[in-house]
Formats: structure tokens, C-alpha cells, sequence
């Protein structure tokens, strides 16, 4: 089954564009549309599936649900295993997609409680993380350390839950 990406506004948080648009072919579509000159409040309310307003999830802990998890062969496997660990160590649950910006925009619905990536690469998140925000979702600031052409660590969830999969990442 092919995944056919269509991504609408790659720079996320700077564009001047109004609409941010991702649509997984034959499935679904993820929008965010900002209005003109709208507040960071009024940005956080406009994401949609399909037309129909979504949120990110309300879970505080990792019994709330499922942790998408990313990985990418830049990432040696034995720092993965560490954070993977923990998750796993906490009484998290995960879930592996393969597409870091499907599995965000779960995030941005509310079917997954999380995500988390050692290493992605900008053009594989950038829309959906402006989906996150718009469905009242945390991250980490991606864009830091150049990380718009180098890639980044990636972490996505509810602002209750987003200290729980920031420590997966401590030593």
C-alpha cells in the first residue's frame, strides 16, 4: 500500500500561508487553518480531521494510551533501546507507523498520547507539528540547533504529559 504525502506549507510557524494541509492519500486529511494575523490562541483551535475539529489527547500518564515511537537508521540501536526502555519500564504501550508525519497527526487527534524520535528530519514533520499546535499539542522546539536542515530529537504530546516523554531522553 502506498503512501501517497501531499504536504501544503513546509515551514512551520513562518509561512504566510493561510492553510496547512496534509493529506494521506485515499484517507484522510489533516488542516489547519489560520486566519490572518490570528493570536497563538486563536491558532489553537483550528485543526481538523476531515473537516471535524480534533485535540490532542487529555492524558496526564502513560496508562492514557499509545506512544508513537520513531526511528531512523541515524540513530545507533543501542541508544534507541535506551529510550525505548524506558517507555517500556514506565508501563507504556507503543505504536510504529513508519511515517513520522502520520503518526504525528494520530498524535494531533487524540489516538496516540505521544511521540517520540531520537532523529527525524524536517521535511518528515514540520506540517504536522503545525497540526500538533493547532490541536493544542506541545513539542519540543525542533527547529533548534539548525535542526530545520540537519533534523532534530522529536517530542510531541499533551502539555500534562509532555515531561514524562521529554525524561525518556535523560540519562
Amino acid at each position: 500500500m502506498a503512501l501517497n504525502l501531499s504536504l501544503e506549507a513546509w515551514e512551520a510557524g513562518v509561512s504566510r500561508l493561510p492553510i496547512w494541509r496534509i493529506t494521506f492519500y485515499k484517507w484522510d486529511s489533516f488542516t489547519v487553518l489560520r486566519e490572518k494575523n490570528c493570536s497563538p490562541e486563536d491558532f489553537s483551535n483550528n485543526a481538523t480531521l476531515n473537516g471535524t475539529p480534533i485535540r490532542v489527547s487529555s492524558a496526564t500518564d502513560l496508562t492514557g494510551g499509545i506512544v508513537g515511537v520513531g526511528y531512523s537508521p541515524r540513530v545507533k540501536p543501542d541508544d534507541f533501546l535506551q529510550v525505548f526502555s524506558k517507555l517500556l519500564q514506565r508501563g507504556g504501550m507503543f505504536y510504529r507507523e513508519g511515517s513520522g508525519a502520520l503518526t504525528l497527526c494520530y498524535v494531533a487527534s487524540g489516538s496516540l498520547i505521544g511521540y517520540v524520535e531520537q532523529h527525524i528530519n524536517s521535511w518528515d514533520c514540520l506540517g504536522a507539528l503545525a497540526i500538533i499546535e493547532a490541536a493544542g499539542g506541545k513539542t519540543n522546539d525542533f527547529l533548534a540547533n539548525d535542526g530545520l536542515w540537519k533534523g532534530n530529537r522529536l517530542i510531541a504530546g499533551p502539555e500534562a504529559l509532555y515531561p514524562t516523554l521529554e525524561s525518556f531522553f535523560e540519562c
